[in-house]
């Protein structure tokens, strides 16, 4: 299903985690330029795909889900699984950091990362195009049209 304009930023944001989950997991395919080993794969993630990490599940925290939280019955529990896959994630972060198993780490933060995405796209952004009217989804617009989708992470 094509995304609501007011959804776009987030689908963009998306993309490029989803490129970056494929580096992290575990013998994946070598991809032209990109990092390899589990320090430089460490590093890629750093230096390049942390800060819109945190940026994006800030604004799905702060601007998204307090204005879709009463859509349905399930929004409810579909948003505290997105929660708790958020600290699962910045956990498995902080793991890799610290260098502990790092392949392994990468591997499962690859892995999260990646079904999560796929979550919020297929199940929650699905939902949201599905049960907000015309007017709800023009109001949502008004909030996340200042969402930078590029890579400088700045409203």
């Amino acid at each position: 299903m094509k995304r609501h304009q007011s959804l776009v930023a987030f689908s963009h944001h998306h993309h490029k985690a989803l490129l970056l989950s494929q580096v992290l997991i575990k013998n994946s395919p070598p991809f032209k330029s990109l990092p390899n080993t589990p320090e430089t794969k460490l590093k890629y993630l750093l230096n390049n795909h942390l800060d819109l990490l945190i940026y994006h599940f800030d604004l799905e925290e702060k601007l998204l889900f307090p204005f879709i939280q009463k859509i349905t019955d399930r929004m409810n529990s579909i948003i505290d699984r997105i929660l708790s896959e958020h600290k699962l994630v910045f956990n498995l972060i902080q793991k890799a950091k610290e260098n502990l198993d790092l392949e392994n780490t990468l591997d499962s933060l690859g892995k999260t990362l990646n079904a999560h995405i796929r979550f919020e796209e297929r199940v929650l952004f699905e939902m949201i195009q599905k049960h907000l009217s015309s007017s709800e989804l023009a109001e949502l617009e008004k909030i996340t049209s200042k969402i930078d989708s590029g890579n400088s992470c700045k409203i």
